[in-house]
């Protein structure tokens, strides 16, 4: 019995290996693709966005998504076949509704229809708004005229004042 047990570990043995040989590309290529997502959802700098494959036209692959969607040549893609692993991308040009990506890896199991995430810089989503540039009064000097506080020295042009209904002229200040 103990013999049998040995011929049945030196068979599996041997197929495992096989069988860890054959899906180790599929492995690899599946990790690759994982630590650009965790790399990017780790910083916090990214947006997805989803899109669909349109075409595909060798190593370029073509989405619905484009510069109305602020895709921009050098964003990275995520492409995510039916069959087999992700695949990844880099945008290579854009139009207003589609974009044209090169893949990093040819894809025999990418077919039309198949997801994908664009990821997008926050930084580009969201820009710092600048600070409105208005000039605050001063009210370090007193005699500096303002709608509520007209100089001491310069009549008042207000509606209904004795002074603007006597005078014809404008008063110079």
């Amino acid at each position: 019995m103990a013999r049998m047990l040995s011929k049945t570990r030196c068979v599996a043995g041997p197929m495992a290996l096989i069988a860890l040989i054959g899906l180790a590309p599929l492995a690899a290529a599946t990790a690759r693709g994982s630590a650009f997502v965790r790399e990017a959802l780790d910083q916090d700098q990214y947006e997805r966005l989803d899109a669909r494959v349109t075409a595909i036209a060798g190593q370029n692959v073509y989405l619905d998504r484009g510069r109305v969607d602020q895709v921009e040549t050098g964003d990275r893609i995520e492409l995510y076949p039916t069959s087999g692993p992700q695949v990844r991308a880099i945008v290579r040009s854009v139009s207003k509704t589609s974009v044209r990506a090169e893949l990093d890896l040819p894809s025999p199991t990418l077919v039309v229809g198949d997801r994908a995430e664009i990821w997008l810089p926050l930084a580009r989503l969201n820009p710092p708004t600048p600070e409105p540039k208005t000039k605050a009064p001063s009210t370090s000097d007193p005699e500096t005229p303002s709608p509520d506080n007209p100089s001491p020295t310069c009549p008042s042009t207000r509606r209904g004042s004795p002074t603007s209904a006597a005078s014809t002229k404008t008063p110079r200040c």
